[in-house]
């Protein structure tokens, strides 16, 4: 069993789903480690503020996003059914459903932070819950 990274982008007319990436079995533990170091190592390499720089001009806008791989996807908000918050786990997981299929995600991310920006456009579409383990 594998995951995939993504990157969600919080839009006016909803979330984009950006490729990260497909990672092992074993990838999900290490994920956020793994990716800190290699931003890091990039800086280094590039300079903090051109890197930042040069993400900022080339994600500046849904197109430019949808465009940068060509299984990056829009998921309209008439399309998002609803998204469920689990804050009893670290990191927390969330459920994102459509009309036609089921996400299962993972973030670093507070609950918190995630309900609130994802309220933003999706409204009472978010719930957060704390299940008993």
């Amino acid at each position: 069993m594998g995951s995939e990274r993504l990157k969600l982008y919080v839009t006016r007319s909803g979330l984009i789903v950006a490729h990260g990436g497909k990672r092992g079995a074993g990838a999900m533990a290490g994920m956020s480690v793994f990716g800190k170091l290699s931003g890091a190592i990039e800086d280094l390499v590039k300079g903090g503020k051109e890197t930042i720089e040069r993400r900022e001009r080339d994600l500046s806008n849904s197109q430019a996003i949808l465009s940068a791989d060509k299984d990056n996807f829009l998921l309209s908000i008439d399309d998002i059914v609803k998204v469920e918050l689990d804050s009893s786990r670290v990191p927390v997981h969330f459920v994102l459903v459509t009309k036609r299929e089921k996400f299962q995600l993972v973030t670093p991310m507070s609950a918190e932070s995630l309900e609130s920006l994802l309220r933003q456009v999706l409204k009472e579409k978010v719930s957060l819950e704390k299940r008993q383990q």
